[in-house]
């Protein structure tokens, strides 16, 4: 999960750059946005995972038997 955002936060920042809507280095762009952005959805999903765990089994287990 962690892996796709930051792959899709680089496909933006690279389509965003060819088309000149960005003006900032690469090194930038991980201090001020990738690492932030990696940063907090970690944090988020440290914390609403617990909450949500018992459910997210439960879903899985009815999906495996719907198939």
């Amino acid at each position: 999960m962690t892996l796709s955002i930051i792959v899709a936060e680089f496909i933006l920042y690279f389509v965003y750059s060819l088309v000149g809507q960005v003006e900032i280095t690469v090194q930038h762009f991980m201090q001020l946005r990738l690492i932030p952005t990696t940063l907090s959805n970690l944090l988020f999903l440290l914390i609403i995972y617990p909450f949500f765990s018992k459910r997210l089994v439960k879903w899985q287990e009815e999906d495996q038997q719907i198939k």
